[in-house]
């Protein structure tokens, strides 16, 4: 079994650094969840399909997956090089390019 664990350093509130350890959440850590299944291609080219508005109209980016967080995505954008953070409760659909 592998361990899940995040491990670093953060700063304390006496001006040091202090060692934290926290559980990561389930959905990361499980290729099961939707997020867990995505950690497995950071690094590839995607294009996301996400929802934006009431009118729910269908958008789409392209970059290099970069981060998996438990609510988000980070996506570079290799045309502008910026990072661009998208919320995952409106994504639809993300293809991966091999």
């Amino acid at each position: 079994m592998q361990d899940c664990g995040w491990r670093g350093l953060v700063s304390a509130d006496d001006g040091g650094v202090e060692d934290v350890t926290q559980q990561m959440p389930l959905s990361l850590a499980n290729k099961y969840y939707f997020n867990g299944k995505l950690r497995e291609y950071i690094g590839d080219v995607v294009r996301v399909e996400y929802t934006l508005g009431t009118a729910s109209l269908l958008f789409d980016r392209i970059g290099q997956l970069v981060e998996v967080g438990e609510n988000f995505l980070v996506l570079k954008d290799n045309l502008i090089n910026e990072d661009v953070i998208m919320d995952n409760l409106s994504v639809k659909f993300v293809t991966i390019y091999k």
